[in-house]
């Protein structure tokens, strides 16, 4: 299995790009943006494809998994 990890600030096409991955079977999604408020995440999962999110889990905004049908979140130890 290979995870991609997203860069923390957004990046032009970023969602292409990860559509690109989520096409490989192999491939999990870590969406990591760290400095985003509550409202930038949701704009920025509103702008992936369902095939991307599917195979996504959450670094941070954890309640947002569920609204996004994200398959996971990642806790880390600052929790």
């Amino acid at each position: 299995m290979f995870v991609v990890i997203t860069s923390e600030c957004n990046l032009e096409k970023e969602a292409e790009l990860l559509l690109n991955f989520a096409s490989f079977s192999s491939v999990r999604i870590h969406i990591r943006k760290p400095h985003f408020s509550e409202c930038e995440m949701i704009r920025y999962l509103e702008n992936l494809p369902k095939k991307v999110l599917a195979k996504s889990s959450l670094h941070s905004h954890h309640k947002l998994a569920e609204e996004f049908a994200i398959s996971g979140v990642h806790f880390t130890k600052n929790l």
